[in-house]
């Protein structure tokens, strides 16, 4: 919504574009000039325009104004006063953006040479002698723009959005680069720069304009600028307006300086480039979306004084490799750090009070204090996470591992690994004088470079996804006190080896092995009696499994879709077998009567009776 303010000669509110030629922008092109009415430095290449209060009022500086053919008017620009275009006497053609408003009388009457306009259907109101009869209306079908043509026999060409591009390419952030700024007394906000397309190498915005210091950049003010690979900001900017950068794809560094406060939402989301970022002190919160997809960031330094970290901040930053959180922060929101695999471990501050649905990718480890109101959130919401780190002296490709107590002993909750980790890794037995017992739900899923791993002897339960989608994974040895695995323990792990189960095992959970392609035979321990839902679903080349005699429950298409699975004999009592447990070309045997005869003919199965 325009904010209705009017300009006096004198006052200092105003706005100014500045239309220069070519990049670098403002460190050669946005030169000092001392008033509205001074003539720019001999260094400028470019032109003037007054604006105040989102209207262009004049245009001048006679001796450029004259010299200009052609003009875009960008969308920050609501009105065009009367007159406002008297000394543009050779302008050829202007384009007004979608966001004009009003043109006003005899705006462009003095250009007699103006042959074409482009009048957006954002325009709602035109003065009678606006533009001169012999200039070329244009615009979309159906607008004011055309109906105000048609009522004095003016030249309209009818353009649909579709076919605009093709008829005006020279938009606004394709022409010569400009810069639309407001002065409030003794400062400068940067509004817009248009000629962004154009707009290469390194950006140097400088300190002051007009002798006034620049302490803002406009939400969009240097928005998809494809070829901009560096931007120095200045010393005393203060804000950075939403989106202000956002898009910049060659975008490398951004030097901030100390002195800004804010960062709007989606400041510099899409960022592909960006590989490092120092936040200043004064930074207290991270908007939404700020650098969403900087896919390339791998330093990041947050301010001390940093308190939330919003909504999809860092999602997909998917190099970041490490992260000090600041003791100050109390939020990080839904999705924070979502897709940041590179991110395998995290320390929260004691005082976080807020933790967000999947603010962090699934691999992450998170660290906290036993006891601590980050604990108390990891646990609400579902977090893998640990209360210690054990430190590895005596392996440079392992940095460490993350470990929590339980009432039972010790659970393995991740590892760190280094550059010359070898993907083989065998965790202590015990910890802190404790025996490792359990590995934590998740505790190594989508880990890319685990290859083989020894369980102590000591651990009974594997825990859920805890190794999930380690596609390099080929081979573990179980230990042999394990007496339970997982949901989805080992799913998507098509590398894995069929492993040798200790006979005190007694439960596997639904999908634990789900779509192992490697597993060919299997012989199941004595002791087990629940093979949970879809367990060793979709293991196409599973073609034997020996099953205990003590086996009572096997769950639904628990062997689903292991169709080189042909023959199969169960001797105990099974009770209980689920729907679709096996494929129907099976060749079943077992007690007559029982559960599995009764399954048979459910599903059209062979059976053959002990």
């Amino acid at each position: 919504m325009a904010v209705k303010m009017y300009f006096v000669r004198g006052f200092v509110f105003f706005v100014a574009l500045a239309i220069i030629g070519s990049a670098p922008l403002f460190a050669q092109s946005v030169a000092t000039f001392e008033d509205e009415t001074a003539a720019p430095a001999t260094n400028v290449d470019g032109k003037l325009i007054r604006v105040a209060n989102r209207t262009i009022l004049a245009a001048g500086l006679p001796s450029v104004a004259a010299s200009t053919k052609s003009l875009s008017i960008p969308a920050v620009v609501d009105e065009i006063a009367d007159s406002a275009f008297d000394e543009f006497i050779n302008l050829e053609s202007v384009y007004l953006e979608n966001g004009v408003k009003k043109i006003g009388a005899a705006a462009f009457s003095k250009c007699a040479n103006l042959k074409d306009v482009y009048i957006s259907e954002s325009v709602e109101s035109i003065a009678d002698d606006a533009i001169p009869e012999t200039a070329s209306i244009s615009g979309v079908s159906g607008s004011y723009a055309q109906k105000w043509a048609s009522e004095r026999k003016i030249a309209f060409q009818e353009f649909s959005p579709a076919d605009l591009k093709k008829a005006f390419p020279a938009t606004p952030d394709e022409t010569p680069g400009a810069i639309l700024f407001s002065r409030d007394k003794t400062e400068i906000e940067i509004l817009r720069a248009t000629g962004l397309k154009r707009l290469a190498g390194q950006v140097v915005i400088p300190e002051k304009i007009g002798g006034s210091a620049v302490v803002k950049l406009g939400d969009d003010a240097f928005a998809d600028a494809p070829k901009m690979v560096a931007v120095v900001l200045p010393n005393g900017l203060k804000t950075i307006g939403a989106r202000a950068f956002a898009g910049c794809r060659a975008l490398t560094s951004a030097a901030l300086p100390s002195s800004v406060e804010t960062i709007g939402a989606g400041a510099f989301c899409r960022c592909y480039a960006l590989k490092s970022l120092q936040l200043p002190t004064g930074i207290k919160t991270i908007e939404n979306e700020t650098f969403q997809g900087c896919v390339n960031l791998t330093s990041l330094k947050l301010s001390d004084q940093l308190t939330s970290i919003g909504v999809r901040a860092f999602y997909d930053c998917a190099a970041l490799p490490a992260l000090q959180l600041p003791e100050n922060l109390k939020t990080i929101a839904d999705a924070a750090f979502g897709h940041c695999y590179a991110l395998s471990s995290l320390k929260l501050p004691d005082a976080l009070e807020t933790l967000g649905s999947r603010s962090f990718a699934s691999n992450i480890c998170l660290v906290v204090t036993p006891k601590s109101s980050a604990e108390a959130q990891a646990v609400k919401g579902n977090y893998k996470y640990a209360t210690g780190v054990f430190e590895v002296d005596d392996d440079p490709g392992i940095r460490c591992v993350f470990w929590r107590e339980t009432p039972k002993g010790i659970e393995i909750n991740g590892v760190e690994t280094t550059e010359k980790f070898d993907g083989t890794l065998t965790p202590p037995t015990t910890i802190s004088n404790l025996p490792v017992v359990s590995v934590g739900d998740s505790a190594f899923v989508e880990n890319t470079s685990l290859k083989e791993i020894t369980l102590p002897p000591t651990v009974r339960t594997i825990g859920a996804a805890a190794f999930k989608g380690c596609s390099e994974l080929a081979s573990i040895r179980l230990s042999r006190d394990l007496r339970s695995i997982g949901k989805e323990a080992f799913a998507d792990c098509q590398l894995l080896e069929t492993p040798e189960f200790p006979d005190d095992m007694e439960w596997i959970g639904p999908k634990a092995f789900a779509n192992c392609g490697q597993f060919d035979e299997i012989r199941l321990p004595y002791k087990l009696n629940l093979i949970g839902e879809e367990a060793f679903w979709s293991c196409d080349n599973l073609a034997r499994v020996a099953f205990p005699y003590n086996l009572k429950v096997i769950g639904a298409r628990a062997f689903a879709y292991c169709d080189k699975l042909k023959e199969v004999e169960l001797l105990g009592g099974v009770v209980s077998v689920g729907p679709e447990a096996f494929p129907t070309t099976i060749r079943l045997k077992g007690l007559a009567g029982g559960a599995v005869e009764k399954w048979a003919k459910e599903n059209n199965a062979h059976f053959e009776a002990f």
